[in-house]
C-alpha cells in the first residue's frame, strides 16, 4: 500500500522561494511604485488563470515589508461579503495598518490619532448604511443628527458618509507625524475572480477616496477578466464609457508577466520536483545566475542537487517541451500535472503497477493531453494489438499524426512497461470500462439500451441497431459481450446475452461477439447465457462457443446441460 501521505504534492500557494525566476519582474513593479515623480500610483500586474500574479504581489511584499519607510497593506476584495460595502472594506484595511503602525510609534500625537479616529468612524457608518440597505436593521440605526455628530467641518460640513474622506485622508498621510512613512503600498490580490459590483467599488475605492499623495497601489488580475466585470457593470448603469476606458483612467502602467519559455517551464518544473529539499533557495538561485550560459539544465545543477535527485531534473528535460505546448508555459497548469503524476503513480503502486515516473509521466501525457491518442491505445486494448501499435509509434512508422510520432519520441520505451494495467486503471479512474471508453459517442445510448434491464427498452436498441453499418453493430456486440463477462447475477448475463444474439445476424458481428465470450471464465458463465445466445440466430462463431462450454469442466454442471440443451436445435 502507497504512502499517500508522503507524496509531495503542492499546493496551489505560492512558494515563498523565487521558484518562477520572477524577481527581475518585482524588481521593475517595486521600483516603479516607489518613484517621488509617480506619486500617487497604480500599477497593474495582469495575467492569465494561474500565470503568477500572486508569485509577483507575494515576493513583491517580501521585499517592501524589508523597508521601514513603506507600510504594506495587501487584501483581497474576491474575500469581501457580497453584503459588506466593498469600498469601505478596502479602505478600512488601509486605515487599519495605519493605525497599528501609529501604535507601534509612540512619536504619534493625539492629533493625529484622532484624524485617523474620524476616518475611521465615516468607514463604520458607510458599513452601517450598506447593511441597513440589505436586511431589516434600519431601525437600530442612529438618527441622522446623530451620524452628523461625528464630524467636524473640515471637509466643507458635517457629512456622514465617504464624501470629504479623500481630503482628510490626504492631510493625515501629510502631517508631519507620519513624515517616516514615505509610502503605502496596497497590493490588490484575487480582483478577477470578485463580482462585477465587487471590481467596481474596489477600483472606485482607489480613485476616488485613496488616490493620494505617498499611495501607491499594484492590482494584480487577468485584466481581461476585470474589464468584463466593468463592462457588465456599465452596461447595467447605462453609463457611455467603455470598460477598457475606465481600467485606463485608474491603472497607470500596466505589467504584463510573460508566459514561461520552455527553458523557464523546464526550470519550473525541475525546481517544482525539487522543492522539498533543504536547500532549495541556493538550487533556485543557481538556476537564475546560470541562466544563458548555454549548458543543460543537469549540468547546470550538478554542483547543487543531490545525486540522488538529479533523475528529477532529466524528467523535466524530457517533459518541457511538450508540456510547454499544451499549457502555453502557464505555472498553476504545471503544478497541477505534476501532482496528477504523483498521485497517479501512487495510485498504481497500490494496485500493483509499479511505473517509474517518467513512464507514468509519458503515459499521462497521452491520457491528458492527446485524448484521441488515448482512445485509440484503449482500443487497441481491447482488440489486443496495443503493443505492436506502441512499438510502431516509439519506432516513427506507420500512418500516424506527428503529434501522436513528438509523443512516441518521449522517453522512455514503453515496450518493456505494463500498459494493458496502467490502462485498464486510468479508465476505471475516470468511471469508465475499456470497452466504455473506446465507444463512440453516437452509439453510447444505443448501448446504454442494449444493457438495459428492461426488456422493451433493449427491443427498442436493437431496432435502433438494425439501421446501423455492420461495423458499428460489431462494435456494440463487443461491447454487450464485454458486459457480460462483468456480471455475476443470472437475470444480467441472460439480458445481454440475448441483446448480443440479437445482433449477431452476421457471421462478422458473431465472430466479434464469439472473441470476447471466448475471454470469459468458464466457472463464471451461468445457465441461461448459452440458450439465450442462440435463440435467435445460430451463426457458426456463436455456436462454436457454446460447443466448448458444453465440454468445458471448469464449466458449471447445469451450464453445462443448457449448453447441450441449446445445441440441440443448431441446424
Amino acid at each position: 500500500m502507497s504512502d499517500f501521505s508522503a507524496l509531495p504534492l503542492r499546493d496551489d500557494n505560492p512558494s515563498r522561494v523565487d521558484l518562477l525566476g520572477f524577481a527581475d519582474i518585482v524588481a521593475a513593479v517595486e521600483a516603479t511604485i516607489t518613484r517621488q515623480d509617480l506619486d500617487p500610483i497604480t500599477v497593474g500586474v495582469n495575467a492569465p488563470w494561474g500565470g503568477g500574479k500572486t508569485t509577483v504581489l507575494q515576493l513583491l511584499e517580501m521585499r517592501l515589508s524589508a523597508r521601514e519607510d513603506v507600510l504594506v497593506v495587501y487584501v483581497s476584495p474576491w474575500e469581501y461579503d457580497r453584503n459588506t460595502d466593498t469600498k469601505a472594506a478596502l479602505i478600512g484595511a488601509v486605515l487599519e495598518r495605519l493605525e497599528t503602525a501609529i501604535k507601534k510609534d509612540q512619536s504619534g500625537t493625539d492629533a493625529v490619532r484622532e484624524r485617523l479616529k474620524k476616518l475611521r468612524d465615516r468607514i463604520k457608518v458607510t458599513k452601517a448604511v450598506k447593511v441597513a440597505a440589505t436586511s431589516a436593521l434600519t431601525m437600530s440605526l442612529p438618527s441622522l443628527a446623530d451620524l452628523m455628530s461625528m464630524f467636524d467641518d473640515e471637509a466643507g460640513g458635517a457629512d456622514p458618509s465617504l464624501q470629504g474622506f479623500r481630503q482628510q485622508f490626504g492631510k493625515l498621510l501629510s502631517s508631519e507625524e507620519l513624515s517616516e512613512i514615505k509610502q503605502v503600498v496596497v497590493l490588490v490580490d484575487d480582483l478577477d475572480r470578485s463580482l462585477p459590483d465587487t471590481v467596481v467599488e474596489s477600483l472606485e475605492a482607489i480613485k476616488l477616496f485613496l488616490s493620494v499623495k505617498k499611495m501607491a497601489f499594484v492590482i494584480a488580475a487577468d485584466e481581461d477578466n476585470v474589464a468584463r466585470a466593468i463592462g457588465q457593470k456599465l452596461e447595467s448603469t447605462g453609463q457611455p464609457t467603455t470598460a477598457r476606458q475606465y481600467l485606463e483612467k485608474i491603472v497607470h502602467i500596466p505589467f504584463r508577466i510573460p508566459a514561461l519559455s520552455r527553458e523557464r517551464t523546464e526550470e519550473y518544473l525541475a525546481l517544482l520536483m525539487l522543492e522539498d529539499c533543504d536547500d532549495i533557495a541556493a538550487i533556485a538561485a543557481c538556476v537564475t545566475e546560470t541562466r544563458g550560459n548555454g549548458q543543460s539544465l543537469a549540468a547546470r545543477l550538478e554542483q547543487v542537487v543531490p545525486g540522488k535527485r538529479r533523475g528529477d531534473i532529466h524528467l523535466a528535460e524530457r517533459l518541457a517541451p511538450i508540456l510547454h505546448r499544451h499549457t502555453q508555459g502557464n505555472p498553476r497548469r504545471l503544478k497541477r500535472f505534476l501532482n496528477a503524476l504523483w498521485l497517479r503513480r501512487a495510485l498504481a503502486a497500490s494496485r500493483g503497477v509499479d511505473l517509474e515516473s517518467d513512464a507514468c509521466a509519458k503515459l499521462m501525457i497521452a491520457e491528458l493531453l492527446h485524448p484521441d491518442l488515448f482512445a485509440q491505445m484503449l482500443g487497441w486494448l481491447a482488440s489486443a494489438t496495443l503493443t505492436n501499435n506502441i512499438a510502431e509509434i516509439e519506432r516513427g512508422e506507420g500512418d500516424h499524426s506527428e503529434q501522436t510520432l513528438e509523443w512516441g519520441r518521449l522517453r522512455p520505451s514503453l515496450g518493456e512497461v505494463k500498459l494493458s494495467s496502467y490502462l485498464l486503471l486510468a479508465a476505471s479512474l475516470r468511471g469508465d470500462t475499456v470497452e466504455e471508453a473506446v465507444l463512440p459517442t453516437a452509439l453510447r445510448d444505443i448501448a446504454d439500451g442494449l444493457t438495459a434491464d428492461s426488456t422493451t427498452v433493449r427491443r427498442n436498441a436493437l431496432k435502433k441497431a438494425t439501421k446501423l453499418e455492420v461495423s458499428e453493430r460489431s462494435t456494440l456486440a463487443r461491447y454487450v459481450a464485454g458486459q457480460i463477462r462483468q456480471q455475476r447475477t443470472l437475470e444480467r448475463q441472460k439480458a445481454l446475452a440475448e441483446s448480443v444474439s440479437g445482433l449477431a445476424d452476421d457471421a462478422t458481428i458473431a465472430l466479434t461477439a464469439a472473441g470476447e465470450l471466448g475471454l470469459m471464465p468458464g466457472k463464471t458463465v451461468l445457465t441461461p447465457v448459452p440458450l439465450a445466445l442462440l435463440a435467435k440466430h445460430q451463426p457458426e462463431a456463436l455456436v462454436e462457443v457454446v460447443r466448448r462450454w458444453a465440454s468445458d469442466p471448469e464449466v458449471p454442471e447445469r451450464t453445462r446441460r443448457a449448453a447441450v440443451e441449446a445445441l440441440k436445435g443448431v441446424t
